[in-house]
């Protein structure tokens, strides 16, 4: 049984991607920015956590394993049933991928609870997204269009956003991981352990009060390498604690050779705001979309 189980595996549409293999992808990827940067993203971070060792919840998959095409799946598990999905493939025949991604078995498309988020999808993308819900009767709840952000470091201006005198910003402690996940609006459940994946395995900054140490805003690198679960506490907005935590975040990520990026709904008008304020150059044809399993029939749902 363990060997048949071992051979499926092994003929699956969808093959892991070495992480001796994975400078050669990420070079490829490279060639198609911006619009290759959620995958380019998500290898960054699938790297550095393979370096780190330990249990793997992010994994880079390519169709047959082909390289060449840039056909690129990360999925990040944050929980056994939750599947954060960042797919791109260069050129506009999108084919390859999507037979991959409806063929798979890596993905669980008809487990009972089953959460899918396609994050930083590409237009072109959006029907092959939509093909693979409709096909497993996936329930998609949040279906829109965002705005792709990314920083090169030429855009970037040492110090532009200089610290006030009464707060300092310094790393997330994964204490805060309940906090920070209650303020989330994409919450989930066992996001509180996700919050801590992040902070432990990439890091996260906060601004704290001098006096007390209160923390007032926060943002987390998370897991396609780009910031993420931004917030400001609503008593501390319009002091422009976020444009200050934000560029430190964003030259901690340039020293470690990642290029900052951010996703953002089209009907967040202060986060738009926020990124073009800090230089940000944005491109709008990305989708975002929450989906998950129908709920049972009877069960009194809506």
């Amino acid at each position: 049984m363990v060997y048949q189980r071992e051979m499926l595996v092994s003929k699956d549409s969808l093959q892991p991607v070495p992480l001796k293999k994975a400078e050669e992808l990420l070079k490829i990827l490279r060639s198609d920015l911006p619009y290759s940067l959620q995958a380019y993203g998500a290898l960054q971070t699938f790297i550095e956590w393979s370096k780190k060792g330990g249990r793997q919840k992010l994994n880079i998959y390519t169709p047959h394993g082909h390289l060449e095409d840039g056909a690129v799946v990360g999925i990040y598990k944050p929980t056994d049933t939750y599947y954060f999905l960042s797919v791109y493939c260069i050129g506009n025949d999108t084919s390859v991928l999507r037979n991959a991604l409806l063929t798979t078995s890596r993905i669980k498309w008809d487990m009972e609870g089953i959460q899918v988020t396609f994050e930083g999808l590409s237009e072109k993308l959006l029907p092959v997204a939509e093909e693979c819900l409709a096909r497993n009767n996936l329930q998609t709840t949040l279906n829109m269009r965002s705005v792709k952000f990314w920083l090169t470091p030429s855009r970037h201006v040492l110090n532009d956003f200089p610290c006030p005198p009464e707060v300092h910003v310094a790393p997330l402690d994964p204490a805060f991981s309940s906090e920070i996940q209650s303020k989330w609006v994409h919450t989930f459940r066992g996001a509180a352990g996700h919050v801590e994946a992040l902070i432990d395995n990439n890091f996260g900054l906060g601004v704290y009060l001098r006096d007390t140490n209160e923390l007032c805003a926060w943002v987390l690198c998370n897991q396609y390498s780009g910031l993420g679960i931004l917030h400001t506490r609503q008593e501390h907005r319009r002091k422009g604690y976020a444009q200050i935590m934000c560029h430190a975040m964003n030259e901690q990520l340039l020293r470690s050779g990642l290029l900052p990026q951010a996703n953002v709904l089209a009907s967040n008008p202060p986060s738009l705001k926020l990124f073009r304020e800090l230089r940000f150059e944005a491109c709008p044809d990305f989708f975002y979309i929450e989906a998950s399993a129908q709920p049972p029939p009877g069960d009194g749902s809506p």
